[in-house]
């Protein structure tokens, strides 16, 4: 099959599908022939165009969503670790404390709480800050202005909207469950 066709059916393809191409093209870059090379260039430049497109219309339809329906989408797009619900829940139980208070009730040392806060947010940044360049390193995002509010750069407390996001995908503050 010719360059051409194979790049005209890569917008019918799965991202799967898509991911075995750029190995292969990329394979071809570093041994392939001159003409291969070509080729794999060519190929890799059709794929990131692809990608873009639909990163572009994906974008677009997050900012559209309302703020807890789009914490809601990103968290059923990449579903919660048992860790990331204990923590979450942790913040819900005690808006206000400082992320050392945070760390103990997690039984973790020093003040590692927001540090997995930042990660599980940049896990997730692609769909909660939809346009903005996406993070090589889930610890890059050590804060998420969307999820917590944090006062003085040390109290937390969820947003109303997160508030609103994580009781709908099951988690509240137990004080909330009791009254």
């Amino acid at each position: 099959m010719s360059i051409e066709k194979i790049i005209a059916s890569i917008p019918r393809l799965e991202a799967v599908e898509r991911r075995t191409m750029r190995v292969n093209a990329e394979r071809a870059l570093s041994d392939g022939s001159e003409a291969k090379r070509t080729d794999a260039r060519r190929m890799i430049a059709a794929l990131d165009a692809r990608e873009a497109q639909e990163r572009t219309r994906e974008d677009a339809r997050l900012n559209a969503m309302k703020t807890a329906d789009r914490i809601v989408e990103a968290f059923k797009i990449r579903p919660m670790t048992e860790t990331e619900r204990r923590m979450i829940q942790v913040l819900l139980d005690n808006p206000g404390l400082r992320s050392m208070e945070l760390s103990e009730k997690m039984n973790w040392k020093a003040m590692s709480w927001n540090v997995h806060f930042g990660e599980m947010c940049g896990h997730r940044d692609a769909f909660l800050w939809p346009g903005r360049p996406r993070t090589a390193n889930p610890r890059a995002m050590l804060q998420s202005s969307i999820l917590a509010d944090v006062k003085d750069g040390a109290f937390f407390a969820f947003t109303p909207e997160a508030v609103e996001a994580f009781a709908r995908l099951g988690l509240s503050s137990r004080a909330r469950r009791r009254s």
